[in-house]
């Protein structure tokens, strides 16, 4: 049973370091883990992976080839990514990992909201997937990014239409204190609008308290997981909540 793990997150919030220190955990745990690289613009990654995206398209080439910048060709290289989904499903089906880690774009958008995205949320070979979302905990210190990042989250999953793990990064940068009030703006409204109060002029407080109460609903169980990727900090929850959402709390033997 192939479970299929999506990293997504902002740029810069850690989801190739996530992808790396994930796989590493669940090895000596004992399972049979695959990376899949869906990021034809990567330079370097803090992994091998199995599957790589750029052995079918080639962003470089794609700039010579249509004369396109940097960002234009980032989008065509994932739009023509689709046409290799039979030969990447290939390479996992002889793989066969209990878990395969997909470390999407750097830049979210490509994998969230082009076409492609979608595409290889809805054709990628698994039996079960989730999206692991990435919060980056430095960023996410002001309030108004912790409810925007929030708004990502949610738009994505209402967009692909499968589970979501939340975890919020670096919290090995991040004070106790600063943790603690950032947990605490997912589980009470209340706490996250008196930290906007502060922040945000009287004429908008009203639409971002009504905001604030409305993404609260979003937190269900297991809720907004602190982990450091660099320290593997509190990974064992995180991998109960990966299992109870693919394998339904059993892990494979």
């Amino acid at each position: 049973m192939v479970g299929v793990v999506f990293n997504v997150g902002m740029a810069g919030s850690g989801k190739s370091l996530m992808t790396a220190s994930l796989w590493e955990w669940l090895r000596r745990d004992g399972q049979r883990v695959s990376i899949l690289n869906l990021d034809p613009g990567a330079v370097r990654t803090p992994y091998e992976p199995d599957i790589d995206v750029r052995s079918y398209i080639n962003v470089n080439e794609l700039m010579d080839q249509y004369g396109l910048g940097p960002n234009g060709s980032l989008v065509l290289a994932m739009d023509l990514s689709v046409d290799h989904i039979e030969k990447i499903n290939d390479e996992i089906r002889t793989l066969n990992p209990d878990y395969l880690l997909v470390d999407t774009s750097g830049q979210m958008e490509l994998f969230a909201y082009r076409a492609s995205g979608q595409f290889f949320a809805e054709h990628l070979y698994g039996d079960s997937k989730l999206v692991l979302f990435l919060y980056d905990g430095v960023f996410c210190k002001d309030p108004r990014n912790f409810i925007s990042t929030t708004l990502l989250a949610s738009s994505l999953h209402f967009r692909f239409m499968i589970p979501v793990v939340n975890i919020m990064t670096k919290t090995d940068l991040l004070d106790e204190e600063v943790l603690k009030r950032e947990l605490r703006w997912s589980t009470k409204s209340s706490h996250l609008v008196r930290s906007l109060e502060r922040k945000i002029q009287d004429e908008e407080i009203f639409f971002a308290s009504r905001l604030a109460k409305l993404l609260r609903a979003y937190f269900d169980e297991p809720g907004l997981i602190p982990v450091s990727a660099l320290e593997l900090t509190n990974f064992s929850t995180l991998v109960a909540a990966i299992t109870r959402v693919l394998h339904r709390g059993e892990e494979t033997i």
